[in-house]
């Protein structure tokens, strides 16, 4: 281990109090990360199953003839599909069909491949869009959710900057104990970004369990909110069905994966600034700060 590892084990050992605010400074944050992008994660598989449920097919071909349904099954870029005459005698009708994932765009799609295979070129397209948007497919439905997400994230990092104020104050406490010691290091000829490093090593070590327990309360809030609001008409209200939407509560490893890691960096870049603002003091200054006497106020 290196240096600035060690002084940092010493210090977590020896100030216990101020080790137990920051691990709740960045608890905090990351629970309301989590919560937002729990709340998130459940409302778009909440919409995604009452999608489905309403109609499972992304696309509705209409007045398709049934040679040209045929062609249309073997395409590539169809991965399920039926057909159902409008009567018994016809053979024409609709075709009910999915699209692959990553097709760019169904109705380009469609109107191409008619184009070039249909027989008969009097159809029409009806498309599913919100069940194509939750399910991501095709150019439009990734655009609308780099957009959603684009706007959680905004949400997130101005929560993570609030929050970042109450991390700052946790390690400005726990540095201001230990300034006199940090003058001697630096007498002794630790370098500055020693220093700095050692904050950030508390930080990092703290942050194995100030994580995992800002992950765990975020979701555990987020599942309470989710679960008052399935007992409700709000979600309902949001898929605007006049029936009973069942609310699918959901928890997205990918999500949580990148709140840890937002939140990592988060504590790190603020440990970093509170060593820096240490470091920059020189050794004399930091040692005599204790004999500065208080003057209390009348």
């Amino acid at each position: 281990m290196s240096f600035s590892s060690k002084m940092a084990l010493k210090y977590i050992k020896t100030q216990k109090k101020h080790n137990i605010f920051i691990i709740l400074s960045i608890a905090s944050a990351l629970m309301l990360v989590t919560f937002i992008f729990t709340l998130f994660s459940s409302f778009y598989s909440t919409m995604l199953y009452n999608e489905r449920q309403k109609f499972g097919y992304h696309g509705m071909v209409h007045q398709i003839t049934l040679s040209d349904y045929e062609k249309l099954t073997k395409s590539e870029m169809i991965t399920k599909s039926e057909f159902d005459s409008y009567r018994p005698a016809d053979t024409t009708g609709v075709a009910y069909v999915n699209f692959r994932n990553d097709i760019y765009d169904p109705e380009t799609f469609i109107r191409e491949f008619a184009e070039d295979n249909f027989e008969d070129k009097e159809y029409s397209l009806s498309l599913h869009e919100e069940l194509l948007e939750y399910e991501i497919i095709g150019i439009h439905a990734k655009a609308s959710l780099a957009k959603k997400l684009v706007l959680i994230l905004a949400i997130v990092l101005f929560i993570l900057f609030c929050a970042r104020f109450v991390i700052d104050t946790a390690f400005e406490i726990s540095s201001r104990d230990k300034e006199v010691q940090f003058g001697i290091l630096a007498s002794l000829g630790a370098s500055k970004n020693q220093i700095a490093a050692i904050i950030m090593w508390q930080g990092a070590f703290l942050s194995v369990i100030g994580i995992p327990l800002g992950l765990a309360l975020g979701t555990a809030v987020g599942g309470f909110v989710f679960s008052f609001a399935d007992s409700t008409s709000v979600i309902s209200y949001f898929t605007q069905s006049d029936r009973y939407c069942e609310g699918i509560f959901s928890v997205s490893i990918p999500y949580l994966i990148v709140a840890a890691i937002i939140g990592f960096l988060w504590v790190i870049l603020s440990a970093y600034g509170t060593g820096r603002r240490y470091s920059a003091k020189s050794p004399i200054e930091s040692i005599m700060q204790n004999n500065k006497k208080i003057i209390k106020p009348k």
